[in-house]
């Protein structure tokens, strides 16, 4: 018996045969490399101590891109996954919530999204490209707002 991927009930993982941009950026910066966030055990999540890849394939900034592939983390899941593994994990290992701050404020956070609402939402959501686009940074803006307000954001470099 064969099973596709969605049968199976496999994490949602990234669609690489290699390293993620995330990687390399964190080999040049002499840094772990980062697991992906459905890929660990509970146990995993709570004895982590490198950051967490909340990525996955064929997802983008609007909800439904990228779900008729299977599973996937639009941004807003990601950003909920993020705010849970602070709350539940990282709040556990800082005494005071300046020393939590301290350590968010200190991390690399990088966001690569955006090209799959494209490639899958853009032909059946709008006629024209600067609605569509419009809509599209709208939607990254509030995710940023999120992500701010979490306090992941000190510094913002948007390529």
């Amino acid at each position: 018996m064969v099973l596709t991927l969605k049968e199976a009930k496999l994490p949602a993982v990234l669609a690489s045969d290699g390293k993620t941009i995330a990687d390399y950026i964190a080999i040049y910066y002499g840094l772990p490399l980062a697991p992906a966030y459905m890929g660990l055990s509970k146990k995993e999540k709570n004895n982590l101590s490198t950051g967490i890849n909340y990525a996955s394939a064929s997802c983008g900034i609007f909800p439904d891109t990228g779900k008729q592939f299977g599973r996937c983390l639009s941004m807003n899941v990601q950003i909920d996954l993020l705010n849970k593994t602070i709350e539940k994990n990282l709040k556990k290992k800082f005494k005071t919530q300046s020393e939590l701050s301290r350590h968010l404020g200190g991390s690399l956070f990088m966001t690569a999204i955006g090209v799959n609402d494209y490639a899958f939402t853009y032909k059946k959501n709008a006629t024209d490209a600067n609605e569509f686009a419009s809509k599209l940074l709208n939607e990254f803006l509030i995710h940023l707002e999120r992500l701010y307000n979490l306090g992941v954001l000190d510094k913002l470099e948007v390529t």
